[in-house]
């Protein structure tokens, strides 16, 4: 009797290992557990996962599943259960974390180093290079809230010292001056001692247009650039603007905008005069160019019907494919985008009106009536209505 009781017990026992996992230096075991009515791939999974969970409550972080190897499965058929013995690797654990922690450290010395190289920089009036290097550390994904509120501090501080002077400043000219408009730009850092030097300044209008010697500058040991203006090409208000170019888009844009009031008549690019009897329909196009480089081209095109009407397409690209008929010199303008204007011009208008204006930025479009022929027609449910035989036009081209 005694001898089937420890038979009996043999048989229905659990393996040691479940309720008493193994001890081992380089390794600790975790059970997992997965209920199943037969055991298989999914079940197993589930149990390993259940280990794994077990892993991450001990450790709490910084665990990694690829070091957790199953050792042994036992699956109890009464209760329904598969058992997995599991071991996890403290050796690969600990020394990830060391890793872990010489590149945070690393990381870290290199951060506080790159902060007293934007430090240094801004004192020697290095500003630029300083926001450079504030750029990079602004890109490096840090998550320390204390090393990010000092970098935004040191940014701001640094562009809300940055200051312009402009001198000598003449703002009334006109359109013929007979010397260029010049004049010295010197940018600074809180006072005059610290020139923001070696820095990239872009020149251009942001109203009116005329023509600059040049379009960039890099400032000086002082932090000056001297500017000409050699022509103004609109009357009224043109306004310049000199942009640091070379500050990281992150930052905005420094800058400072100079007007001038212009005085004098636009000058004209070229005038053309154009004849058209009706139903007949006319097409050109002008190539815009500098110094011999074509810019863009506007294409013009007018049919006379009941009304004359007219439409103007300026874009970019160069038109040499097609038949130019005329080409015009300018300068100091850019042409970045198609645009398009049309004129509807009616008799009764003509008699009224001889003058329309077209902007087509940065361009000008004067259209004069300079002759025409109408007659009388009558247009069912209209009554008489006066349209045009014949019309004789001048177009001419003006900077805006």
């Amino acid at each position: 009797m005694y001898l089937l009781i420890v038979f009996v017990l043999i048989i229905y026992s659990k393996p040691y290992w479940i309720n008493n996992p193994p001890t081992e230096k380089y390794y600790l075991y975790f059970i997992g557990v997965a209920e199943t009515d037969k055991p298989s791939s999914k079940t197993r999974r589930e149990a390993f996962l259940n280990a794994f969970e077990k892993v991450k409550s001990y450790f709490k972080k910084d665990v990694k599943r690829q070091d957790l190897y199953i050792v042994k499965e036992y699956y109890d058929k009464k209760e329904k259960k598969l058992y997995l013995l599991t071991k996890y690797s403290i050796y690969e654990h600990f020394k990830r974390l060391s890793e872990k922690e010489l590149l945070r450290r690393e990381r870290k010395r290199e951060i506080e180093e790159k902060k007293r190289r934007a430090m240094r920089k801004k004192e020697r009036g290095e500003i630029v290079e300083a926001l450079k290097i504030y750029n990079e550390l602004q890109v490096m994904d840090i998550k320390d809230e204390e090393i990010l509120s000092e970098i935004d501090s040191g940014i701001k501080e640094i562009i809300s010292g940055i200051r312009f002077k402009v001198y000598p400043y003449k703002s009334f000219v006109t359109i013929k001056e007979e010397k260029p408009i010049e004049f010295r730009l010197k940018i600074f850092y809180e006072d005059e001692m610290y020139p923001v030097k070696g820095s990239k300044l872009k020149v251009s209008f942001v109203k009116g247009s005329g023509w600059l010697e040049n379009t960039t500058y890099t400032t000086d040991k002082k932090g000056e650039v001297l500017v000409r203006i050699l022509r103004f090409n609109s009357p009224g208000e043109n306004i310049l603007k000199l942009k640091l170019e070379d500050i990281p888009e992150a930052f905005g844009e420094i800058s400072k905008e100079i007007k001038f009031s212009v005085t004098g008549e636009r000058i004209v690019l070229t005038k053309k005069v154009y004849s058209l009897n009706k139903g007949e329909r006319k097409q050109d196009y002008f190539l815009l160019l500098e110094e011999g480089t074509p810019l863009g081209t506007l294409r013009f095109e007018a049919n006379l019907g009941l009304t004359l009407s007219m439409g103007f397409t300026l874009y970019s690209e160069s038109a040499e494919m097609y038949e130019v008929t005329e080409r015009v010199e300018v300068r100091g303008i850019e042409i970045k985008e198609k645009k398009e204007e049309s004129l509807k011009i009616k008799p009764e208008e003509g008699l009224e009106k001889k003058e329309f204006n077209l902007e087509i930025p940065p361009l000008l479009i004067k259209v004069e009536i300079e002759d025409y022929k109408v007659s009388k027609v009558r247009y069912p449910g209209r009554g008489e209505i006066l349209i045009f035989d014949n019309v004789t036009f001048l177009i001419s081209l003006h900077y805006l």
